[in-house]
């Protein structure tokens, strides 16, 4: 019988990081066709991300970097107070952050496009 090999903290989070982006992609594939006209942006061109409360639509754009800075301390937004994320858990926002930096640091390996539909005439 084969053992798992024991992972380190590390390799166990990329490997989960790994995971979640392989199962956005699968569902991706399945639910959307892809259209004639897309965008490409490279994970190391990534420096932007938009965060927006669906309750009091206050939009945030926030470097990369400091995306940690969208929301409040506990999850809430920083506009209306309301609960957007459950931190104790994990807090997707630094997953994010942290996936593009591990996608840079292996950019003279392989590229990784985020590929972005265009709506047509635009």
């Amino acid at each position: 019988m084969l053992e798992e090999p024991v992972l380190t903290v590390a390799q166990a989070y990329e490997a989960r990081l790994l995971r979640l982006l392989y199962s956005f992609v699968d569902c991706y594939m399945e639910i959307c066709k892809m259209p004639e006209h897309v965008m490409r942006v490279t994970a190391t061109e990534l420096r932007l991300v938009r965060v927006t409360c669906r309750q009091c639509q206050m939009t945030t754009e926030l470097a990369l970097t400091k995306l940690t800075r969208a929301i409040g301390a506990n999850g809430e937004c920083l506009h209306c107070g309301t609960d957007l994320l459950n931190i104790e858990k994990s807090n997707p926002l630094v997953e994010l952050k942290q996936a593009v930096e591990r996608l840079e640091d292996a950019a003279a390996r392989m590229q990784v496009d985020f590929v972005i539909p265009l709506e047509a005439g635009r």
